[in-house]
């Protein structure tokens, strides 16, 4: 495994992260909702959410190898994803942009960026700013598939499957409509995304805690976020300056 192929997964997970909610309860699933009605209920927001902050901490496994920080987060609608890392001091930033990702960490004084067409040719799918922006929102991360998905009921959750000869998608609601667990299956690899629990803000819900993994026949990756504080449509800026003095590493 090289250190470029090392430092990009790591970007790549760090995609994806009021009371804390998540309870399955049998008897509130409506076994007699419809297909369309689900669909309905799933789509329909009660606040928009413009802007985004959070902080926590975050553990990145890697191999047997395992890394806790605390991160940073603010998002802008469709501007930008930036997250702050520490161990006590700042380590790295990393900014997702509806262009590509780029990130730098100060310890090696080294920095990266990745385009959207990149990512496509180390990981085998198509994935943009949208996409990533839907799952840290806790929405399906592609309205495509999610629009022409099946509905199955499985264990007291709201199943919505998509399958075609090249991908499989799988979306998993509670019975309040909350995306529980999202996934990505192709060839022989997958992308799963797990919402363990949720800050009802504003009448909206907010992810509170989200693992993210990838996983192939040779490597496993995973991320999870877990948000101590979360505030939505505030105001603030966002900055991502690579400094002068540091090095870049190629990915492709």
């Amino acid at each position: 495994m090289s250190k470029s192929f090392s430092f990009i997964s790591l970007v790549f997970l760090i995609l994806g992260c009021k009371t804390p909610s998540f309870i399955f309860d049998e008897n509130k699933l409506n076994l007699n909702l419809t297909e369309r009605s689900l669909k309905k209920n799933i789509n329909t927001p009660h606040n928009e959410i413009n802007s985004l902050t959070k902080k926590g901490d975050a553990v990145f496994l890697f191999g047997n190898k395992t890394q806790g920080l605390n991160f940073n987060l603010k998002y802008k609608k469709k501007q930008g994803i930036q997250i702050n890392g520490s161990i006590i001091l700042p380590v790295f930033k990393l900014l997702i942009s509806p262009v590509d990702i780029g990130f730098y960490e100060k310890l090696n004084k080294q920095y990266t960026s990745i385009s959207y067409e990149q990512i496509k040719k180390l990981f085998g799918i198509n994935i943009n700013y949208k996409n990533l922006e839907s799952i840290f929102l806790g929405k399906p991360y592609d309205k495509k598939y999610f629009n022409s998905s099946k509905l199955f009921f499985e264990e007291n959750k709201y199943v919505l499957v998509n399958e075609n000869s090249k991908l499989r998608t799988n979306f998993y609601y509670d019975s309040s409509f909350r995306l529980i667990e999202q996934s990505v299956e192709w060839k022989n690899s997958v992308i799963r995304v797990v919402y363990d629990s949720y800050d009802l803000i504003d009448k909206e819900w907010i992810p509170n805690f989200i693992e993210i993994s990838i996983e192939n026949k040779k490597q496993k990756y995973n991320l999870t976020l877990k948000s101590n504080s979360t505030g939505i449509n505030e105001t603030f800026d966002m900055n991502f300056n690579v400094p002068l003095d540091y090095n870049k590493i190629e990915i492709l």
